[in-house]
């Protein structure tokens, strides 16, 4: 998906890039007053300047990177407009100041990163400090994109147990987000512990090819090459979890979405 901001910076004319440069030196020097200075003598040079804020775009991802919160502030006041990957950084880097002030100026926590991306906490949660910040702060585990892909789906791959508890314990739901398909392909050690964990909770779809439940989003991917999660264990060779689903009633003989068994992509021997 392309970068938000570089689609309005293509709409309207762009500032020069000496007087961007000239506001990113300020900005990353943390003066405060510079920036103001800098950016309405900047204003005020041109009326049709305004019409050019938010090729700034950039000063954002400076003020986050140098902590210079205030600086934030000011130039999210003065409408440089937020974009999703400054988020994206932020979360990345940990920064939770700037994640207030992106809330306060108007981020939805639960908006999906992409079409195909959901929300940030699925960023988060590869911390569960964080992943808790996010929780605090009204962020459900079971928001999509526009697909049936939810944090939760994530952190059926990336999290820790821990987390994925804390996920449930703030609202997740087995209902959503596919995550027997998505625990198929967990890599870490404690995989079958989590597997065992869902199962346990009733999730759903133990022999449903993924996105099957939604014709709309299975037409699109199908060609992708959709499978259970029995294929999908099976891809990547996750003998301990193609087993497991089978002893859940697992059912090798269903073909993925081009016409192939389990055992037909199968890094491993499941039956």
């Amino acid at each position: 998906m392309s970068h938000n901001t570089h689609l309005i910076v293509d709409a309207h004319p762009s500032a020069n890039r000496e007087d961007i440069d000239a506001l990113r030196r300020v900005v990353r020097a943390g003066d405060l007053q510079g920036v103001q200075n800098t950016f309405s003598d900047w204003l005020e040079d041109d009326p049709a300047n305004i019409l050019k804020i938010s090729s700034f775009y950039l000063c954002i991802e400076d003020a986050v990177q140098c902590d210079q919160y205030e600086i934030l502030t000011y130039l999210l006041s003065q409408g440089i407009l937020l974009d999703i990957l400054d988020v994206a950084m932020a979360v990345c880097r940990k920064k939770r100041r700037a994640l207030e002030i992106y809330i306060t100026h108007g981020w939805n926590i639960n908006d999906p990163r992409t079409d195909l991306q959901p929300p940030l906490l699925s960023i988060a949660i590869r911390d569960e400090k964080l992943a808790l910040w996010f929780l605090d702060h009204g962020a459900d585990p079971n928001a999509e994109c526009d697909y049936d892909y939810t944090p939760l789906s994530v952190a059926m791959v990336k999290a820790s147990f821990a987390t994925i508890k804390l996920l449930f314990d703030r609202g997740g739901s087995v209902e959503h987000g596919q995550l027997l398909h998505h625990v198929a392909v967990r890599q870490k050690q404690d995989r079958i512990k989590v597997l065992d964990f869902i199962l346990k909770k009733g999730a759903p779809g133990m022999n449903r090819l993924l996105h099957q439940h939604r014709p709309a989003n299975y037409l699109s991917l199908e060609s992708a090459g959709l499978d259970t999660p029995l294929g999908m264990a099976a891809r990547v060779g996750a003998l301990d979890i193609a087993q497991r689903l089978l002893k859940h009633g697992a059912d090798p003989t269903i073909r993925n979405s081009l016409g192939d068994l389990p055992i037909d992509n199968a890094n491993i021997i499941i039956i």
